[in-house]
């Protein structure tokens, strides 16, 4: 789905400054509507489009052409400081960015130690494992499914309790 929804970032290319960063920032109505075949195709309706938000609807189908899932209002905002133009420092409604490493103390990033399972849902890449290795160091249990499992997710996660 992640990838349907860049298609809009081509939009922001063609008629404007592309080094302008859109960050998501509200979703008005997501609705699924059936399992996605292994390519999918998206259509993306720009809705509105200013020099501060860009609002869209996105429609992912499959390859026979029945709706697989819809997004409705997905708003994004322009993070502010990000783009060529003077004025892009100038709009407050958005959070800036600036990326700097993060300590690991657990006094610090406490709010993850509330979870005990952790589903990932990836690729034969090998990413997938390194974090999995890394969640079980912190006593978080991994449950990696193969993006090419043919099971469905019923069942694959039939044993993951949703809270504990």
């Amino acid at each position: 789905m992640d990838a349907c929804l860049h298609v809009v970032f081509a939009e922001v290319h063609r008629s404007g400054d592309p080094q302008r960063v859109f960050l998501p920032y509200r979703i008005d109505r997501v609705r699924f509507y059936r399992q996605p075949t292994e390519s999918v195709w998206a259509h993306v309706l720009v809705t509105h489009r200013d020099e501060q938000l860009l609002i869209l609807d996105t429609v992912i189908f499959d390859d026979v052409g029945e709706i697989v899932a819809e997004l409705r209002g997905l708003t994004c905002k322009r993070l502010s400081g990000a783009g060529s133009q003077s004025s892009d420092g100038i709009y407050e409604g958005c959070y800036e960015y600036r990326w700097m490493l993060a300590t690991r103390e657990a006094n610090l990033h406490g709010r993850i130690f509330d979870y005990k399972t952790v589903v990932l849902i990836a690729d034969a890449s090998g990413v997938a494992s390194e974090l999995a290795t890394r969640l079980a160091v912190d006593g978080i249990q991994p449950l990696i499914i193969l993006s090419g499992d043919t099971r469905g997710l019923d069942e694959l996660l039939a044993d993951v309790p949703m809270f504990q």
